[in-house]
């Protein structure tokens, strides 16, 4: 039997280095390229504030009040009023004009109270001072099925138009002005509201920030963006945005106040009425009503708007000490970075989880047969079970994310494991004369 040359023992080290050479390289790059990544990520809050231009920033502040209405309590909304009157800032009253006589959580048919000339002199005098407008808050503020909170979205385009152009009829007469914004109960519609919001004249839509769009749209938007406890630090983060004139709207309700609701309140009347003189005075900031804000901001555009709702969709997969530090240093202009920052946060996850699994793995299969069966056949379906779980209905949770980003990671562990354990379980087998070759 042939033995072994002195020659062919070093052309086959030399063939072996060459391949551990490789793979070495191979390693370094995939370190490089992992550090490049990492050095990239942390740059990401520099390059935000340093993309500031020089041009004066200008914080456009609108006050959203909600749900005036037959039932809501007058003296509360009188010394709101006062209060924006005394400060001299606008403010846009959100008015259902035929509230349900009973729950608006029961979309079983009630009674309905229009609202009264009382209620209704009181914002014209209001209007007639300048600060105040109106917009149209839904019709009887009461919704239409027990799976979701909403009064429109879901009806057809037929009903939605009716009850629209009777609430806006009625409320026009009552207070001898036009009203052309909508704000939607819940901030809940769907693109048949849109479609009869521009057929009836309306000009504006103050709904949410994950609200539904056609690009061919013509409303402006201007999405909820916070509530009174959110505002301070809602200029905050404007103040580091890149944005030369942001928009914060302010969307506040009766029970806001601890007079009305001792509870639940946030604020009394007269930290209310100090928050608003602090903001006049206060030089990069500037005031708005909605109707004001429609002819005095140049971009409320749908273009604006589906860019700020894809940010709004990917902080929305991010946990909430994430975005804070996102509020922090970019603004709704910044879209890239939304994203960048949400697929950075879960690829760490794969990376971490995937880790961890490839350690168990090597730890439990080779003492458990039946687990490792379990990790080769039952991870493909449970990752695709998953998926999906996840990605069913486009409208993916944080929650959902996260769960599939540990089953994403469970499964790239598991698949690393398991051939470098076969191929310690199971080494190549010897071939004839294999033992003449030591």
């Amino acid at each position: 039997m042939a033995g072994v040359t002195l020659g062919d023992a070093c052309a086959k080290g030399r063939g072996i280095i060459k391949v551990e050479v490789h793979m070495i390289g191979n390693v370094v790059l995939l370190y490089r390229g992992i550090l490049i990544a990492i050095l990239f990520a942390c740059m990401i809050p520099f390059t935000g504030c340093s993309g500031q231009t020089a041009k004066a920033k200008q914080i456009n502040v609108i006050f959203r009040f909600d749900d005036y209405s037959a039932k809501s309590s007058m003296d509360t909304e009188l010394k709101i009023i006062d209060a924006f009157r005394k400060n001299k800032v606008p403010v846009t009253f959100a008015v259902i004009p035929f509230v349900c006589a009973g729950s608006e959580h029961d979309p079983s048919p009630q009674n309905s109270l229009p609202l009264t000339p009382t209620k209704g002199n009181i914002l014209k005098a209001a209007l007639k001072s300048g600060i105040l407008d109106v917009a149209l808050h839904g019709y009887a503020h009461q919704i239409v099925s027990v799976r979701e909170m909403n009064e429109f979205s879901g009806l057809d385009y037929g009903v939605q138009a009716k009850k629209l152009a009777e609430g806006k009829k009625f409320l026009e007469a009552l207070i001898d002005a036009p009203v052309t914004t909508f704000v939607p109960p819940w901030n809940a519609y769907d693109l048949n509201t849109l479609r009869v919001l521009e057929d009836l004249g309306f000009s504006t839509l103050s709904a949410s920030k994950a609200g539904k769009a056609e690009k061919t749209t013509t409303l402006n938007f201007l999405p909820a963006t916070c509530e009174l406890p959110q505002l301070r630090n809602a200029i905050g983060a404007a103040r580091n945005s890149s944005d030369t004139q942001p928009v914060i709207v302010v969307v506040f309700h009766e029970y806001d106040f601890r007079e009305f609701d001792k509870k639940h309140g946030k604020i009394t009347y007269q930290e209310f009425s100090d928050l608003l003189r602090g903001l006049r005075s206060t030089e990069d900031v500037r005031l708005l009503s909605i109707g004001q804000a429609t002819g005095m901001i140049n971009d409320l555009t749908v273009s604006r708007f589906l860019l700020n709702r894809s940010i709004h969709t990917a902080l929305n997969l991010l946990p909430s000490f994430l975005v804070k530090v996102y509020d922090s240093r970019y603004t709704d202009r910044d879209h890239g970075y939304s994203w960048l920052c949400a697929g950075l946060f879960y690829v760490t996850i794969i990376l971490l989880v995937a880790l961890v699994s490839f350690a168990a793995g090597r730890f439990m299969f080779p003492r458990s047969a039946f687990l490792m069966n379990v990790g080769i056949y039952g991870s493909i379906p449970l990752l695709v079970t998953v998926l999906v779980y996840v990605f069913h209905d486009l409208d993916v949770t944080i929650g959902r994310a996260m769960i599939g980003a540990l089953i994403v990671g469970i499964s790239v562990g598991t698949w690393l494991c398991i051939p470098s354990l076969a191929k310690k379980t199971h080494p190549r087998k010897t071939g004839p004369g294999d033992e003449n070759r030591a």
